[in-house]
């Protein structure tokens, strides 16, 4: 087997395009032997071990400008450029972290919404600590909004659902003026699924619920807490968990 390849031959071992192997020699990242009399290019063993290096660092996500001169890079300059990727890899792992505690967040609200539908009602302790006053101009509270809409929370009184008050769940040393609402681990719930239909004005079933409910319990507050929006029964449906304070 000769020792000499070229573009095609080498770019397949080295599993990268051939286009991408001419983008590197211009943008002065290697060096490569040209044939005098074709001008073709030729890659020795030689070739290939610099290239293998420089694909491996291509295959960290460490930018073409980086590795300019690759030839040239002295060892100081090689360990910056991998302390910053250690970095940024760092960081994004952190962010991918938050993405998958989001995706499993709502994966669990699809199991509730699941659990929940078809039945009247079930006793439950509730998992939030407080909830105070939201209104859309106060940016920390649209901020947490925004992060997890399923902080949003429907505060109302089960004597009279007309009136009800937009509220987010925060923590219990949350400092606000507004406190709608907190947990003092000594109440009782009832919990069941809300629908709400937006095209219908947001009509639904929480008279029904009540209702059922107050046939053997008397009721106090209710915390309605969004989990998501979905089509369901052709219908744009917003699906809420409601905890009804029990008073008896």
């Amino acid at each position: 087997m000769s020792n000499i390849f070229n573009i095609r031959e080498i770019a397949k071992i080295l599993g990268v395009s051939a286009p991408t192997l001419r983008y590197w020699e211009n943008e002065e990242i290697y060096t490569v032997h040209k044939n005098e009399c074709n001008n073709y290019r030729e890659y020795n063993m030689t070739d290939l071990i610099k290239l293998a290096d420089i694909t491996f660092y291509r295959s960290l996500g460490i930018p073409v400008k980086k590795l300019k001169k690759f030839e040239t890079l002295k060892l100081e300059n090689t360990e910056k450029i991998l302390k910053s990727l250690n970095s940024d890899i760092n960081q994004k792992i952190l962010e991918y972290q938050q993405m998958l505690n989001k995706v499993k967040l709502k994966q669990l609200h699809i199991e509730e919404i699941q659990n929940l539908n078809g039945i009247d009602y079930v006793y439950e302790d509730i998992a939030i600590e407080k909830v105070v006053r939201f209104e859309y101009t106060e940016k920390d509270k649209v901020s947490r909004y925004i992060d997890d809409t399923s902080c949003y929370v429907k505060f109302q009184n089960s004597s009279d659902l007309s009136a009800e008050i937009r509220g987010i769940v925060v923590e219990s040393d949350y400092i606000d003026d507004n406190v709608l609402w907190e947990n003092t681990h000594s109440q009782k719930f009832a919990v069941f699924l809300v629908k709400e239909i937006a095209s219908q004005d947001y009509v639904n079933n929480m008279k029904e619920k009540i209702d059922l409910i107050n046939k053997k319990h008397r009721t106090g507050i209710i915390l309605a807490q969004f989990l998501l929006t979905a089509n369901y029964k052709n219908k744009q449906v917003d699906f809420l968990k409601a905890y009804v304070e029990l008073l008896d």
